[in-house]
């Protein structure tokens, strides 16, 4: 039979992952990346029972990730049109939920095949200019009931 500091090793164990998770995710922000897919999608703070049951720790591999890239020597440049790119992402969402109805049934049909596009899905023609322009007016062509 276990005894009651049994349960506990898993605590000291995960402890012990994070100690050396710490340093390299502050060396390298993709080790902290790494380490909140680990913990979002193994969850091994519920299999702790002590200090460390139901702790945040993916908000603090978060946190701590976002902290390494700020401090991080590495050159941080957003491309210039990334802002309008994204506006013009959310107005054509904004729009396609309108098409059809909610966002959720927008973004099925923004990741899936479309018909009226020959085939090609939305959401892939939307990293051009051109290709935004192509989805926007087939919205508006299936908003006025033109579905060629």
């Amino acid at each position: 039979m276990r005894g009651p500091g049994a349960r506990n090793v898993r605590d000291f164990i995960l402890l012990a992952a994070l100690l050396i998770l710490t340093p390299l995710a502050l060396r390298a922000p993709i080790v902290g990346l790494l380490g909140w897919l680990w913990i979002g999608l193994m969850m091994p703070h519920r299999e702790v029972y002590g200090f460390f049951a139901g702790a945040g720790l993916n908000f603090f591999i978060a946190i701590l990730t976002v902290a390494a890239w700020l401090f991080s020597r590495e050159r941080k440049t957003m491309p210039a049109d990334l802002a309008s790119r994204t506006w013009l992402f959310a107005e054509t969402l904004a729009k396609a939920a309108e098409v059809f109805g909610g966002r959720e049934d927008a973004e099925r049909w923004m990741s899936g095949e479309a018909m009226g596009l020959d085939g090609a899905r939305p959401i892939e023609l939307m990293r051009t200019v051109q290709g935004a322009e192509l989805v926007n007016e087939f919205l508006l062509r299936l908003e006025h009931g033109v579905y060629t």
